[in-house]
């Protein structure tokens, strides 16, 4: 049975390259002797091997491979360093333009809109959505048209 490998390798800039091949032996050998002058790792050797795993079907290996190479830094190095569990976590968008922080916003301004500006300024050090914030202060007469504007 012919197995297959996704792979990640930690490169002398400490970037992460992940790739797939049926023979990680000759494919780190490859990476690390800058055979292909065009390969991402050619000016960043010496690579490490960090991670791999195996695969029956070059169908899931290469799913596997494309996968990984859109993931963030942080969920690389949670499987990097055996914390698959952390990925639920590390797939959560932290972005305040997510729509679930717009519906904390709603919510928080429901309770007291006296505090919004404070809040608006406090929260992370940083301001919120630009529009929203137009549509928080000046646009929106009354609390139930909000939530209108919500759903």
């Amino acid at each position: 049975m012919k197995l297959y490998y996704v792979y990640i390798l930690k490169c002398s800039d400490n970037s992460y390259y992940t790739g797939m091949t049926n023979n990680i032996e000759r494919r780190l050998l490859e990476h690390q002797t800058g055979l292909n002058k065009e390969c991402y790792t050619f000016n960043k050797r010496p690579v490490e091997l960090v991670f791999y795993t195996e695969f029956n079907e070059v169908l899931q290996a290469i799913a596997f491979e494309k996968q990984v190479k859109g993931w963030s830094r942080k969920k690389k190095e949670a499987i990097i360093n055996d914390k698959w569990e952390d990925l639920k976590n590390l797939s959560v968008c932290q972005n305040e333009s997510n729509s679930d922080n717009y519906k904390k916003v709603f919510d928080y301004a429901q309770t007291d809109t006296s505090k919004i500006q404070t809040n608006q300024r406090e929260r992370n050090g940083c301001l919120w959505n630009k529009t929203l914030t137009t549509v928080l202060l000046s646009e929106v007469e009354a609390w139930s048209e909000v939530e209108a504007f919500v759903k």
